[in-house]
């Protein structure tokens, strides 16, 4: 990371992604180590409780209760000054945490706490709360849990789902792609067992009207002393090498085709 880390879990500080600082950069026409240190302004939709109407003249100056903020909020636009302190790379990031590596920037914990940026979920929580099933305190939208091993996740998996919530992870898309590659290998193996059936039959067609046109030399062979599992035998080879050669062919073609 060029930089450094924040100096304070309160510091109204930022790290930009490489990426997001190139960007930045080329609109200054700047390199993009040369962000750090500059100040940007972080532009958001905040979120600003709706208080009921009362006569208190106070009533702007104090903070929402529970009651208050179960009447919903207003969505206004909101603005913070952070200064550059830092750049990483996505790619560096997402070999350890791959779920944070879509971020574009962080900032420390505290500050995005009291950013009170407006949330998909912000609608259940005023459900929530007008049903007088909320509580107070931080809610956030998701949770990543991080197992020892791979093995521990379907169990941890099911330990979360007890506690009443939708966990995901990466098994459970890797089981719809196993399903979807079993339909596909089903499909396929139709469409090999017909050609491999078409196939067999004209390799039948084709020893029967061998065996049919040859009539004479089957009987020249049997007038010199050659039993019928001598010319039995006989057929089969041949089949045996026409069934190999074409094999062949068809593995050389088909490699071929591949690359």
């Amino acid at each position: 990371m060029q930089g450094h880390f924040f100096t304070a879990a309160d510091s109204h500080e930022i790290i930009l992604q490489l990426d997001v600082a190139e960007d930045l950069a080329d609109s200054q026409h700047l390199q993009p180590s040369d962000m750090l240190g500059k100040e940007l302004t972080l532009r958001y939709a905040g979120r600003q409780p709706l208080a009921p109407t009362s006569a208190d003249s106070d009533a702007g100056d104090r903070a929402a209760s529970p009651d208050e903020a179960a009447l919903g909020f207003s969505i206004i636009s909101s603005r913070i000054p952070l200064r550059v302190v830092g750049i990483v790379d996505a790619e560096a990031i997402a070999s350890g945490a791959s779920a944070f590596a879509r971020s574009g920037a962080y900032v420390p914990l505290a500050v995005a706490e009291e950013l009170g940026v407006v949330q998909g979920s912000d609608m259940g929580e005023i459900v929530r709360n007008s049903n007088g099933s909320g509580a107070g305190g931080q809610r956030y939208t998701n949770l990543t849990v991080k197992v020892d091993r791979p093995s521990e996740v379907p169990a941890v998996e099911e330990a979360v789902r007890q506690m009443g919530y939708s966990p995901f992870s990466l098994l459970d898309l890797t089981r719809n792609l196993r399903r979807l590659f079993a339909i596909l290998d089903l499909l396929l193996g139709i469409f090999g067992s017909l050609a491999l059936a078409v196939a067999s039959l004209g390799i039948i067609n084709t020893l029967v009207m061998a065996i049919l046109e040859r009539r004479r030399e089957i009987g020249v062979l049997k007038a010199l002393g050659a039993s019928d599992k001598d010319i039995r035998q006989l057929f089969f080879a041949e089949a045996g090498v026409m069934g190999l050669v074409g094999g062949a062919a068809g593995v050389a073609l088909g490699w071929g085709l591949a690359a």
